[in-house]
């Protein structure tokens, strides 16, 4: 009998559909399991403790279980796993990339127009019962020019909900491949090119290649003082380099929803910047989530118990994405 450890919940009736449609189907959660079996374990859903670590039993089947055939993750991102070594147990990954898109677009967008319009000042003026019409820095997203950092469900979601503010909107990936809601498409030898944007948003997965990505020398490339969004991975962004380019205006501001460490230090200069919004790693959170997230793992479950294989979301251990 295969078994399924579920580390996230099911909805009753999705809970109800897997049991009718595959009675030989094992489901166990993480009170119901043990050590002897973690060997027994095929396929794996979810990967988060009641609180917000990774499950004890999620390391110990992801670094040795040795019937483990299949990982459902609910996060988009695959970079804290051992890639190389599940590749080499022929264990298949997917996540749930796609399904926290518009979510993340509308807290970017959500990022801009704070800026924009000074609201975090005008809050904190609320909080002190201070009425000041002396706002400073006030903009209009019309006529900026936007470069978004990774061109996948994401960043193409965050192009789209810009679509209706008159802007240009400019993706950069690998391949430089038209794509829609992007009026272009660039490389990453080609940023000459965007030297004068005005928002740089990065959505761009943890690899090889994006690790230490936004660093002093990047940040210098840009000549309008352009606000830096980071809705990716924190370790892509040399952190040091970029409170420096914060402090001396390179970047006229940032939106952080990641940081290098997680959570950001208590002493992190970042804090106590008037031009830095600080967000918990929460972009990500959507309403109805279980429900949601079962429309890409009932069609993966179904897919993978009748042929061998996924639906939808297979990463790519290679890449890492």
């Amino acid at each position: 009998m295969t078994k399924l450890l579920l580390l996230q919940k099911l909805k009753n009736d999705d809970l109800k559909e897997v049991r009718d449609n595959f009675p030989d189907l094992e489901l166990l959660t993480a009170d119901q399991m043990t050590d002897d079996l973690v060997d027994q374990i095929e396929i794996l859903y979810g990967q988060f403790s009641k609180g917000q670590g990774l499950d004890p039993w999620f390391e110990k089947l992801v670094h040795g279980g040795k019937s483990l055939k299949w990982i459902q993750m609910i996060s988009a991102g695959i970079d804290f796993l051992p890639l190389a070594e599940l590749a080499k147990r022929g264990v298949i990954v997917s996540n749930m990339s796609g399904l926290h898109s518009e979510a993340i677009s509308e807290n970017v967008l959500a990022y801009m127009l704070i800026f924009n319009r000074s609201l975090k000042k005008a809050l904190e003026n609320q909080a002190k019962q201070v009425w000041d019409l002396g706002l400073t820095g006030i903009k209009q997203l019309q006529n900026k020019k936007i470069v978004i950092f990774g061109t996948g469900a994401i960043g193409s979601a965050v192009a789209k909900i810009l679509q209706g503010f008159d802007v240009t909107v400019i993706g950069v990936n690998r391949h430089g491949t038209e794509l829609p809601y992007f009026q272009q498409v660039i490389t990453h030898s080609q940023l000459d090119q965007v030297a004068d944007a005005d928002y740089l948003i990065s959505d761009m997965p943890l690899t090889d290649m994006t690790r230490g990505y936004f660093d002093s020398s990047f940040f210098h490339l840009f000549k309008n003082k352009p606000i830096f969004i980071n809705v990716g991975r924190g370790p892509s962004v040399v952190e040091k380099d970029l409170i420096s380019a914060l402090k001396d205006e390179t970047l006229s501001a940032a939106a952080l929803d990641v940081v290098e460490h997680e959570p950001l230090d208590a002493d992190s200069p970042l804090w106590q910047m008037e031009n830095v919004i600080i967000t918990p790693h929460s972009s990500a959170l959507i309403e109805h989530y279980y429900k949601k997230s079962y429309q890409i793992f009932g069609p993966n479950l179904k897919s993978y118990l009748t042929t061998g294989k996924l639906a939808i979301n297979q990463v790519s251990l290679k890449e890492g994405y």
